[in-house]
């Protein structure tokens, strides 16, 4: 059976996250699951997280799309992850926040999980809390 490319979107919701940002984008680029686009949807930044975003956009067009709302304004988080679902086309979703990361098989292991059973609906992983 054949399926639709992109498999997984992964949908990243920002609003001045510069400091943490490129990790963000750099933990799904490293993933060992290939069918993945990523949406990085700007709520209206205003500290770099814009341009750290458009030249990830630029270097993967391939991959990562930058989206905005109309006039760069800020309209909060669901309005930013609603705008992100609309312009999704993978065949399952997946948020992850500016702030976090995932380890490189987290996509691969979830769709896994998903796949191999038919009553699950969604998955959520185990979450590891550091301070830097």
């Amino acid at each position: 059976m054949s399926r639709p490319w992109p498999r997984v979107t992964v949908i990243t919701i920002f609003l001045d996250a510069a400091p943490f940002l490129q990790q963000a984008i750099a933990s799904v680029l490293r993933r060992t699951f290939d069918e993945v686009e990523r949406l990085l949807v700007d709520d209206g930044s205003s500290d770099g997280s814009t341009d750290v975003a458009k030249a990830a956009a630029a270097a993967h067009p391939d991959r990562i799309r930058y989206l905005a709302h109309p006039g760069h304004r800020n309209l909060g988080m669901s309005r930013s992850r609603n705008l992100g679902l609309r312009s999704a086309r993978g065949d399952l979703v997946a948020y992850l926040d500016a702030d976090d990361i995932w380890e490189p098989d987290a996509v691969e292991h979830q769709v896994k999980l998903l796949d191999g059973t038919q009553e699950a609906a969604m998955v959520i992983g185990a979450t590891l809390r550091w301070e830097s």
